[in-house]
């Protein structure tokens, strides 16, 4: 049994911000395979979905981000799910927007409902992806988390991202977590190098051409 956490907080008023989106990749993951959110169960909406024959849950805790293991630890109990078949999709402040970054396994970070997780779940060896959803610059956290993507920002990363981690989710059901790593993992950005520092003492004049390596 695979088990797909999206998290993020319930309600229409933070359908489309920056901390939902866990909730809006799984929304459409569901929508691919037809299936809808109508069940409830563990403080969690939740559906089924078949993949190739395999058993998929598919969950959206509705505790609040923070709270957020709650859910996930109770669906992984009940179901007697392998820690490597748990798969939870959350944001990050910490890398560009529209960018995704996929781990086996690794601490929860600084995000609340992550840490939540972890300390329900009681182990970090389960594979997780991170939406990237950019720096938050001078504004608070808890502000900018909850606050909408501009209409720019989800058409032109947004958007594109949910249809990646989609593509992301197949591959992590079909040919596991390594493959889906190797393809699907945004590169990290390569720092610009400093230029070299030039003396502007001249050489001494020896009569011969000189040379600055």
């Amino acid at each position: 049994m695979y088990l797909i956490a999206g998290l993020g907080n319930p309600g229409r008023k933070f359908e489309k911000t920056k901390h939902n989106m866990g909730f809006m990749v799984l929304d459409e993951f569901a929508r691919r395979r037809g299936a809808e959110f109508s069940s409830e169960k563990f403080d969690a909406l939740y559906t089924r979905a078949d993949f190739d024959g395999k058993r998929v849950l598919l969950i959206k805790p509705q505790t609040f981000m923070n709270l957020s293991g709650d859910a996930v630890a109770a669906f992984a109990d009940y179901f007697d799910v392998d820690p490597s078949e748990l798969l939870v999709v959350y944001d990050d402040c910490e890398i560009d927007m529209g960018t995704i970054r996929i781990r086996r396994s690794g601490s929860a970070g600084t995000h609340n409902g992550m840490r939540d997780i972890v300390s329900k779940l009681g182990y970090t060896d389960f594979p997780r992806m991170r939406m990237g959803i950019g720096s938050r610059g001078e504004m608070q956290l808890y502000d900018y988390v909850l606050t909408p993507f501009s209409e720019q920002e989800f058409s032109e990363c947004i958007a594109p991202a949910v249809q990646r981690a989609c593509d992301a989710l197949e591959c992590f059901l079909s040919e596991g977590t390594d493959i889906m790593m190797n393809r699907f993992n945004t590169p990290k950005k390569k720092k610009a190098k400093e230029p070299e520092e030039v003396s502007q003492i001249p050489p001494e004049d020896t009569g011969e051409e000189s040379l600055i390596q």
